[in-house]
């Protein structure tokens, strides 16, 4: 006795594994999904160069207000560290801006590295904890 195995993706569409393998049948699918997407951009009308290039722009480059946003965020974290303790400045820069490891860091500081994971952790909620004073201020203002 032969049985089918049928996998319904949805109406109308089954695969048979008496036809193919499941790879190949979903690569179909994914191949007549492209086709029709293809058929459908070309179908739109086309615009002109300016415009084209600009909306390249859009896409990759941000936009005015987000680097007014980027900027004030920046000057905020800058505010809010230089609140912290020079060693958990120094060890908060040594990570994130410098991308250094724990184990460099380590050696610079002439501790362990259990010692930097903790001055990390420690560093971090302080960081947090200024950010959040300085949001309460500004809500103030």
């Amino acid at each position: 006795m032969c049985r089918k195995r049928f996998l319904t993706l949805s109406a109308g569409e089954h695969f048979d594994e008496e036809k193919g393998s499941v790879d190949e049948w979903i690569f179909g699918i994914a191949r007549n999904n492209i086709r029709l997407e293809i058929r459908k951009r070309a179908s739109r009308p086309g615009a002109n160069g300016d415009l084209s290039t600009y909306l390249e722009l859009i896409d990759t480059e941000p936009l005015p207000d987000e680097l007014l946003e980027n900027k004030e965020t920046a000057e905020i974290v800058r505010t809010a560290l230089s609140g912290l303790e020079d060693r958990e400045q120094s060890v908060l820069r040594a990570k994130y801006i410098e991308g250094l490891s724990a184990g460099e860091i380590a050696k610079r500081l002439e501790v362990t590295e259990k010692a930097v994971h903790d001055l990390l952790y420690r560093a971090r909620n302080s960081l947090r904890d200024r950010l959040k004073q300085l949001s309460r201020l500004n809500k103030q203002e």
